[in-house]
């Protein structure tokens, strides 16, 4: 299993890395991630839809209600990605994302930040919250434990769709 470890002390705040790759839609990204998940491996990161924005600000930013018809998107990093990549999952991790959209001229850009949620100490590994328990998931046959081993953790990375 791969990983990213801060290779100096981080302090709260600051900026990490960006999350880059191929810039695809939610349906070619559905379709690429039943291979990827076939293949136990899936570098998909999904950008913010305003509609299931987890925060109430950008459910109102007007920069995604200006460009909602090209939302929901996603980036594809098994290609054409850095190291962000091997950032893995905590339920209690010490990096935040922040899914960034801009214009320039009349050109609308996308980038995915990531920041220290807190302190990292040198040599921790950097974790991020996948979230992927959050919904069901059509793909997988049954639910993925997670094990990431902190007190907060939920005990599952997916969960599998129900099959009623």
């Amino acid at each position: 299993m791969w990983a990213l470890f801060a290779d100096e002390e981080i302090k709260a705040g600051a900026y990490l890395i960006d999350y880059v790759g191929e810039i695809i839609s939610t349906m070619e990204a559905d379709r690429r991630g039943k291979n990827y998940d076939m293949e136990n491996m899936n570098y998909l990161f999904d950008m913010t839809d305003p509609e299931n924005a987890d925060d109430e600000q950008e459910k109102h930013d007007p920069i995604f209600k200006k460009y909602e018809r090209i939302f929901p998107l996603c980036i594809d990093a098994i290609n054409f990605g850095n190291e962000s990549r091997f950032i893995n999952h905590s339920c209690d991790p010490n990096a935040v994302v922040f899914n960034l959209a801009g214009e320039y001229n009349i050109n609308c850009f996308h980038r995915v930040a990531l920041f220290a949620a807190r302190t990292i100490k040198k040599g921790e590994e950097i974790t991020i919250d996948y979230k992927w328990d959050k919904n069901e998931l059509p793909y997988i046959k049954e639910d993925v434990p997670c094990m990431c081993g902190t007190v907060k953790c939920r005990k599952l990375l997916m969960k599998a769709q129900s099959r009623t």
